[in-house]
C-alpha cells in the first residue's frame, strides 16, 4: 500500500513541475512581446501567444 502511495505522490509531483513550466514559458512570452512585436503588426501578437502556448502544451502532452 505504501508504495503506490509513494507512486502517486511522484505522479503528482510530476504533473505540478510540468504546469509549473507551462505557466513560467506563458510568462517569458508575454514579457518578450513587445520585443517580438516591433516588426510585426498588433494584431498578430494574440497569434503568437496562442500558437506558443498550443505548440507547449501539445509538446508536454507528446513528451510525457
Amino acid at each position: 500500500m505504501q508504495r503506490s502511495s509513494h507512486r502517486a505522490a511522484f505522479g503528482t509531483m510530476i504533473v505540478l513541475v510540468e504546469q509549473l513550466m507551462l505557466t513560467l514559458d506563458g510568462t517569458i512570452v508575454n514579457v518578450a512581446l513587445p520585443s517580438i512585436g516591433t516588426g510585426l503588426d498588433p494584431s498578430s501578437l494574440s497569434w503568437i501567444v496562442n500558437a506558443y502556448t498550443l505548440a507547449s502544451v501539445l509538446q508536454s502532452d507528446f513528451v510525457s
